[in-house]
């Protein structure tokens, strides 16, 4: 019904007499204006116009400079279900669409995907008969509003799609195709695209103002505000298709053209420009597009055009979620329109999702829900019901077995175990858990994974007398020397590794190896149990446990650059590179936020370290020496040699060529040889050095003591 200023009296005639005849103009393809002369051209009164004669008499001239074309795309199913209750809503004051009639023209496009008019939408009703009643319960906000009348689009060659999301892109190519003969802009509001404020359309024109020529951008539109789960990480930059498009710059043409070019017709969509469903970033004509954007084969091209897809909080994509009006006018009070398919979803099938992302987080397909929702209503199952019969799933399982279980399936275990089959694997960690939360409760569990055992082993007497109980996983073969106090060999570990000295620096790829620790351990049995972790060898991989908000103890007993930049160690040379000064700084940060806690200590078991530490990083460290007392005999004997040792085993004073003859040759051993001689000269006896390294390549602390002094 077009509100043209072609005579009331005609208008309203039409309305009154003639709804039936104006709207047998869908039986022809192509945009046409639901025009009041429709009578005067409808020369035989059989309700059909010859298409180019209609054309050629009533299509107007493109004089204006702000034409904008709302165009609703939609498909026999939807009328009744969204097109109808969708485009109602603007009777609503709440909702409608102008404050007062706009300055520019605007024009509602009814575009159809179907075969004909006289299709039917449900009880006998076609489609004329459905927008005809529609057009009228409108009248007032058209007239109002849309000073560019109603039109209506039919798409053709529907027969090219395959699917629905096909169907979509044959829809949207051949709607801005025909829209660009009359229309500068165009908004597209599919039928779940929902005012959520008034004067929306007022809102739009603002926008196409100041836009003419498409000097500012060809697509305004939401990037991706759903929930998380939802579609690719990939997929957030992504600008939905309900966006305002600019219709009147070649520019936009040829780059759709090469999109089509880039993602030809082919196995995966028989619609250029299409990407299928199966598309883990996504489907659809704004997907292709995006993708386009971002390839870099495409860069060279897209850094000249880049800035013409701009974002805009006039409308937002929520994709599938639900969502209240009154919150979203409150977040975002520059948003008039969402997008969403949650108003139209089943509870059934909400509910039904809302279980499997609080079990697996995991965003389920539509099979899936339709499934678990028809389960739910045979059974009349309540959350903790439909969360058992996941839990009990092989996918489930599988989680259990890698000891990684759905937090949400522990709970259940805890709270509702009835609900499990009596044996069930489901519940095996929860009782695992339990069994390791009940051992030695009254002792203090720390937990290590220091690629050496000797920085535990010195420490675990004195740990011990202070009431804990220390378990190490260590990689490394010396741990086993520590068995006469307790195994300190790994056992149980998972992840981390010695790994030819990677694991010193979680190589090759740190952030992925913290992760994956991470995953392994966060619903580890054994760690609900442990109360602090102790890092020393390096120090710097307790950024592994940080994430587990238990104590820190972080005791360095070599240098605190240990594992992160520490070019001084030959054989971390390999492992040392342009990212290495920056894994350091990392460290150093990561390590002021640990001591910035009162639940972690920093140590430090030498007065030297503990002034590199603070010339490091400003941090005070507690001056706690390395114990490993308990090592010696209960009785400590006499020296029965007169050699002086020279430590610690490793000097580095042939550094780095491991060359014994050569550390002689070192400024430090020489200055001490010299003074031996004068020693001699004075005292009338000699005084004999000797290398540790080079005198014991094993010794025990019982040898030690056989010398005067070390």
């Amino acid at each position: 019904v077009s509100t043209q200023s072609t005579g009331g009296e005609c208008c309203n005639a039409m309305a009154n007499q003639q709804q039936s005849l104006l709207l047998a103009l869908l039986l022809l393809p192509g945009l046409l204006a639901l025009d009041p002369r429709f009578e005067q051209l409808d020369v035989n009164h059989d309700g059909v116009i010859d298409p180019e004669e209609f054309g050629q008499k009533v299509l107007p001239a493109r004089t204006l400079s702000n034409r904008l074309a709302v165009a609703v795309p939609f498909h026999t199913a939807e009328v009744h279900s969204k097109l109808v209750p969708g485009l109602k809503r603007w009777t609503d004051p709440a909702f409608s669409p102008c404050q007062h009639t706009p300055t520019g023209t605007a024009s509602l496009v009814l575009v159809y995907a179907g075969q004909s008019p006289r299709d039917l939408v449900g009880d006998g009703i076609t489609l004329q008969q459905a927008l005809e009643e529609l057009v009228a319960d409108l009248e007032p906000v058209l007239s109002r509003c849309f000073s560019g009348g109603v039109r209506f689009l039919q798409v053709e060659s529907v027969g090219e799609a395959s699917n629905r999301q096909e169907l979509s892109c044959v829809v949207f190519n051949q709607m801005l195709g025909e829209l660009r003969k009359e229309f500068d802009h165009v908004f597209q509001m599919e039928t779940d695209v929902f005012p959520v404020r008034k004067h929306w359309l007022n809102a739009l024109l603002n926008e196409t103002e100041i836009n003419q020529g498409c000097k500012q951008w060809w697509q305004l539109g939401s990037l991706s505000h759903c929930q998380p789960l939802q579609g690719s990480t990939d997929q957030r930059y992504d600008i939905n298709g309900n966006s305002v498009w600019c219709l009147g710059d070649p520019g936009l043409w040829d780059y759709m053209d090469r999109v089509r070019s880039f993602f030809p017709a082919g196995d995966h969509s028989r619609v250029p420009g299409c990407l299928p469903t199966s598309q883990p970033t996504g489907s659809g004509t704004d997907h292709a597009s995006y993708e386009f954007r971002r390839d870099p084969a495409n860069w060279v091209y897209m850094r000249n055009v880049l800035h013409k897809f701009q974002y805009t909080q006039l409308v937002l994509n929520k994709c599938e979620d639900p969502y209240s009006i009154a919150q979203l006018r409150r977040e975002h009070p520059d948003t008039f329109m969402v997008h969403s398919q949650g108003p139209f979803l089943e509870d059934g099938i909400v509910f039904a999702r809302e279980g499997v992302v609080a079990v697996f987080s995991r965003w389920p397909l539509e099979p899936e829900q339709r499934r678990l929702a028809e389960l739910v209503d045979r059974h009349s199952w309540g959350e903790d019901e439909l969360a058992a019969h996941l839990c009990a799933s092989p996918e489930h399982i599988r989680l259990v077995q890698l000891q990684n279980p759905s937090p949400r399936c522990q709970a259940l275990c805890d709270t509702s175990p009835h609900l499990f089959v009596p044996g069930s694997p489901v519940c095996g960690l929860s009782k695992l858990k339990r069994d390791w939360l009940e051992w030695q409760t009254d002792k203090a569990y720390i937990w290590s994974t220091d690629l050496h055992s000797g920085p535990l082993s010195c420490n675990v007497p004195v740990l011990n007398d202070a009431g804990a109980l220390v378990h190490g996983e260590i990689d490394f073969g010396n741990c086993m020397y520590t068995r006469e106090y307790q195994p300190l060999c790994k056992d149980r570990l998972k992840v981390l590794a010695y790994d030819e000295w990677r694991g010193f620096s979680l190589d090759p790829c740190p952030n992925y190896l913290r992760h994956a620790f991470f995953e392994a351990y966060k619903n580890d049995p054994e760690f609900e149990r442990v109360d602090a972790f102790i890092c020393s060898h390096p120090s710097a991989n307790c950024e592994l446990f940080m994430p587990f908000n238990r104590s820190l103890i972080v005791y360095p007993t070599t240098r605190l650059e240990f594992g992160r930049d520490d070019d001084a160690v030959d054989w971390r040379k390999p492992y040392i590179g342009p990212r290495s000064k920056g894994r350091w700084e990392e460290w150093v940060a990561n390590l002021k936020r640990i001591v910035s806690l009162p639940m972690n200590i920093l140590a430090a078991n030498s007065k030297f370290e503990v002034e590199y530490i603070r010339y490091h990083t400003g941090l005070e460290a507690l001056y706690l020496p390395s114990w490993c007392g308990d090592k010696l005999a209960n009785k400590v004997n006499a020296p029965t040699n007169t050699q002086v040792l020279l430590g610690p085993y490793r000097d580095n004073l042939d550094y780095p060529r491991f060359d014994e003859a050569e550390a002689w040759k070192h400024p430090i051993m020489t200055t001490m040889l010299r003074a031996a001689k004068d020693w001699k000269r004075h005292h009338g006896h000699d005084v004999e050095f000797v290398r540790l390294r080079q005198h014991y390549k094993h010794y025990d602390f019982s040898d030690l003591q056989s010398h005067p002094c070390i």
